[in-house]
């Protein structure tokens, strides 16, 4: 089962995420340069050994140190893919190799066969030669620098990858948090916390520990301590299942570590080091934990950023719909403008682009719904305003669906622009909607004056006859009167 929190994606803009970004290349590097020959390095100590003529001293001494403890049907091997399996078993047995080398296994002189020292010296030599071998940690051996450089080597191209995708996709986040110096600092103290529970429950192993798992284990508790309550977004996986799921980032925590715990307990022989990766998850909560109350001391809670602004999101978005536009994709377009415009009434871009997408379309709810809100808006350049009505008219189906108050607003600017065919028409149109609209008096005078002005005498003495017909006595038609 994985679990990993997914709620955003990096601000490379404003903060971007040097520092995982510097622990991943650092370990690419040194798993395909400095550890790159590493295959090749240990089969020629393998090689060496099985050519060598410690398996013909080693061997009956491991198959009587096994009967000496109890098992009996330990048998010395025949085939040689027998011998290769034995000998990495009596290299990696601590019991035996602390026996060998104190020399109890050899005769009661104490004596070991003339040149046994000098191979075996030889072949522990050759193994180390493999970064993976020399630099890994060994829980029976600890030295100083493998405490920290087990944390930047990798068993395989796959253990790498897989490590490096979970380090991205928590750490980025939890540099946001702390800062690049500080989440260098627990990533590190995190992988000393995985060995140490490594080496407290496995102190005798002689198997070789690499790999970033426990501190990235750390930096996943540091993510889920640092976030606490804050609803997030989450992957999981189960065998061939994922789905995601919102929840508060704490309550990932005793989930992640009990998995952790259940796969260590079913899993006792396998490769994975549960072990390592339980302490450095509780030594990540720990150092989160510690974090947050030197922070609660200061009034500062620690916020998951919500990213990119509602202004940049808007801006992504347009930049989408313009390349759908571009390749006439008009369908998906519109689907994706309807929930914003809806959200963004009075954003010129967003409605300019719902017109364009929309107008080849007379008959649907899309195109109608475009050009009212098109129209409607004050800051459309007029001359645009004439040509998009124009198209209206003539395109719209069944009918044209312009508002009572459209018509008046839209009347009025056209005929003030000098626009007088479009005008009388929105007139005639606002006349057969409503004979009493509030607005048609001044519209009418309107009318009358623009067609007085353009030489059109018929139309301005019809708009002051319905003037003094349908609105006498008004404000409107005292004026006229004063012509």
């Amino acid at each position: 089962m994985l679990i990993l929190p997914v709620p955003r994606a990096p601000d490379w803009r404003r903060r971007p995420p040097w520092m995982t970004l510097l622990l991943i290349i650092s370990c690419t590097f040194i798993f395909f340069v400095l550890q790159g020959k590493d295959e090749q390095r240990t089969e020629a100590a393998w090689t060496y050994y099985l050519q060598s003529d410690l398996p013909d001293i080693e061997l009956p001494l491991y198959v009587r140190y096994q009967n000496q403890h109890g098992k009996s049907d330990v048998r010395l091997p025949e085939a040689p893919d027998e011998v290769a399996v034995m000998v990495q078993q009596l290299q990696y047995d601590p019991g035996f190799q602390r026996a060998l080398k104190s020399g109890q296994l050899f005769p009661p002189s104490g004596l070991a066969p003339e040149g046994w020292q000098a191979a075996r010296k030889q072949f522990e030599t050759m193994l180390a030669r493999s970064v993976t071998d020399h630099y890994g940690f060994v829980p029976a051996q600890p030295r100083a620098v493998t405490w920290f450089s087990h944390m930047f080597l990798h068993g395989s191209a796959d253990h790498l990858f897989g490590n490096m995708v979970v380090l991205f996709i928590v750490g980025y986040l939890v540099e946001e948090a702390l800062g690049a110096g500080l989440f260098l600092l627990c990533y590190l103290l995190a992988g000393l916390g995985a060995n140490a529970l490594d080496l407290a429950l496995h102190s005798e192993r002689l198997v070789v520990g690499v790999g970033a798992s426990g501190a990235i284990s750390g930096v996943m508790a540091m993510f889920v301590v640092l976030f606490g309550l804050q609803r997030i977004r989450f992957l999981y996986w189960v065998v061939v299942y994922l789905d995601f799921f919102m929840a508060p980032a704490l309550l990932v925590l005793p989930v992640w570590m009990a998995n952790e715990a259940y796969q260590m307990w079913v899993d006792k022989d396998g490769m994975i080091n549960n072990t390592a990766h339980l302490g450095g998850f509780a030594a990540g909560a720990v150092l989160a934990g510690l974090y947050r109350l030197s922070r609660r001391k200061d009034e500062q809670p620690v916020v998951l950023d919500a990213g990119p602004s509602e202004a940049e999101q808007l801006a992504a978005q347009l930049h989408k719909v313009h390349l759908l536009l571009a390749d006439l994709a008009f369908d998906r377009a519109r689907t994706l403008l309807r929930p914003l415009v809806q959200q963004h009434p009075q954003q010129a871009e967003l409605l300019q682009a719902y017109y364009q997408a929309s107008r080849w379309q007379g008959d649907s709810e899309d195109y109608h719904l475009a050009t009212g809100r098109l129209l409607a808006w004050n800051a459309l350049p007029v001359e645009q305003a004439r040509e998009v009505l124009n198209h209206y008219l003539t395109n719209a189906r069944p009918v044209p669906r312009l508002s009572a108050s459209l018509m008046a607003n839209l009347g009025k600017r056209l005929l003030q622009a000098g626009f007088l065919p479009e005008g009388v028409r929105l007139c005639r149109a606002l006349l057969a909607r409503d004979r009493q609209h509030r607005a048609l008096p001044a519209l009418l005078l309107l009318v009358a004056r623009a067609s007085r002005e353009q030489g059109d005498t018929a139309h301005a003495q019809l708009a002051l006859t319905l003037l003094r017909q349908h609105f006498p006595g008004s404000a409107e038609d005292q004026l006229s009167a004063q012509w």
